[in-house]
């Protein structure tokens, strides 16, 4: 991830400055990723957007959280505001509600 911040690779991350890290998903091979981040590249924005609205509403930035998923509020109110205060812009909203 840090070198896709520090715009080591030439390609997509390089060229939009892409900087946060909104949204993962783990798999058995690399093939498969490879092939899942091929379908999704044919997605529409907003079919992107609400993928990251569902898993992470806060717009969190995954990589500098200091923990992820996020802890349960309650259990952890300490943990749970240092891991919003990674929110990429509070007062963003991607999509309208």
């Amino acid at each position: 991830m840090e070198q896709h911040i520090q715009g080591v690779f030439e390609g997509f991350s390089k060229q939009h400055k892409l900087k946060h890290l909104l949204w993962y998903d783990a798999f058995e091979t690399r093939n498969n990723a490879f092939k899942t981040e091929r379908r999704m590249k044919a997605w529409k924005r907003n079919w992107k957007l609400k993928l990251i609205e569902k898993n992470n509403p806060h717009w969190i930035d995954i990589y500098k959280s200091p923990q992820w998923p996020l802890p349960d509020k309650l259990i952890y109110p300490e943990l749970w505001k240092r891991c919003m205060s990674f929110r990429i812009d509070p007062s963003f909203t991607a999509l309208d509600k």
